[in-house]
Parts: structure tokens; sequence; C-alpha cells
């Protein structure tokens, strides 16, 4: 509806249902001349009925709300100026948004605009930012993954040269049980030719000895008498 020089009544939803309901009400009436207002007392009854407290869900003062994160700056910022203009009249620091409500209105609407827009473009910003750190949380969860099958893999390497360890370490005792062993074959083998050597020494020196040349006869006669009494039998 298009009410640009006209009068207009700028009336706020929590005016007419709060507690100060009736200063709404004669302000309306104000507004529409004073028939009403003298026939305002008949319908206060009606109007006192018709308010119905339960539809105020929610209840907050302009200080808590200029707190409230969840609404924009742009909404809290045109709220507090409308405010001011509407229930205090103009106010000095507004003189420079205009000379009359209205263009205080448009120029607080204007500001409002571009204040949108500019948190429109910062929130646009968040959201690209968001979506980096998704990316990066998703970057963050594959290299966790990877690292995961990376120590995975490390553990059973582990195992494996553990394993390999323990084989290496029975094989090293297998060979010096073996090495033990080939040394005590080989001091035998050397006991067994100094043995060896011994008895050959002591053959020698029995055939080159003066009574096994002198009893050579004798063995030769007795190795005769053997060969005939097998050839008599």
């Amino acid at each position: 509806m298009n009410t640009r020089d006209r009068r207009r009544l700028i009336v706020f939803y929590e005016d007419l249902v709060g507690q100060e309901w009736k200063v709404a009400i004669n302000e309306v009436a104000d507004f529409l001349g004073h028939p009403f207002t003298e026939r305002y007392p008949e319908y206060e009854k009606e109007l006192e009925a018709f308010i119905d407290r339960k539809l105020q869900h929610h209840k907050s003062s302009i200080v808590e709300t200029l707190y409230k994160d969840d609404v924009p700056f742009a909404v809290k910022y045109f709220y507090c100026i409308l405010m001011s203009v509407v229930k205090f009249g103009k106010v000095e620091w507004l003189n420079q948004l205009g000379s009359s409500p209205d263009e205080i209105l448009n120029n607080v609407a204007s500001h409002a605009h571009v204040e949108a827009l500019r948190m429109h473009r910062q929130n646009s910003r968040l959201v690209d930012c968001d979506h980096k750190v998704e990316v990066i949380s998703d970057l963050i969860k594959e290299r966790d993954t990877r690292l995961a099958e990376v120590a995975v893999w490390i553990e059973d390497y582990e195992m494996r040269v553990g394993h390999l360890t323990k084989l290496r370490e029975e094989q090293n005792m297998r060979i010096e049980d073996l090495t033990q062993r080939n040394e005590d074959l080989t001091k035998l083998r050397e006991d067994q030719n100094m043995r060896i050597e011994d008895l050959t020494q002591r053959i020698e020196d029995l055939l080159t000895s003066n009574s096994w040349r002198i009893t050579a006869p004798l063995r030769r006669a007795y190795t005769v008498l053997n060969r005939m009494r097998r050839g008599t039998k």
C-alpha cells in the first residue's frame, strides 16, 4: 500500500499484546479521531477479552534483542531506529539521516539494505569457508585412514621382522651347535691320526728291530707248516 504524502501511524505488535496495550489503543483512537475516542470505554472490555496472552510465546526486552546472535544486525538496527523515531520522536543524532520521520525511515531502510548486502556477502564467505573446512576435514579423515592402514602394515611388518629375527637366532644357535660338533670331530680325527701315527711308528720300530729280523726264519717256517697242515686237511 502506497501511503506517501499521507498520514501514517506505526504500531508495534508487541504493544498490542503487551501490558501497555491501552496506550497503543489510545494512540490508534487519537489517530482515527475523537468520535472513536469518545466511544472507547464501551469497547475496552471487548478489547481486553480479545487479547489472548497465550499468543505471546516469547518476550524479550530491547537490550536482550540487541544481544541475540540469531537476529541479523540490519534488523536490529532498523528496529531501534524505528522505535526511536516512533516512540521518542526525532533524536538529535538522527538529524544527519533526514528532516522528517519519513525521510529518516527511508534513509534507514537504505542503510539497512546496504548492511544486509554486506552481511549476505559475509555469510557467503562464511559458507565458502565452511565448504573449505569440510573439504579439509575430508582430507584429514582420508589421511587418518591412510595412516591407520600404514600403522597396520607397520605392525604386520614388525611381526614378520620379529619372526625372522627369532628364526635367525635359532639358526645361529644351530650353526653354533654344528660348529661345536665339527670342532669335536676335528679334534677326534686329530687324536685318531696321532694314534695311527703312533701305531705306525711302533710297527715300523717293530719291523726294523733286531728281534724281528732274528725271528724272521721262525715266522716263515711257521707259515709253511700252517700251509702244509691246511693242505693235508
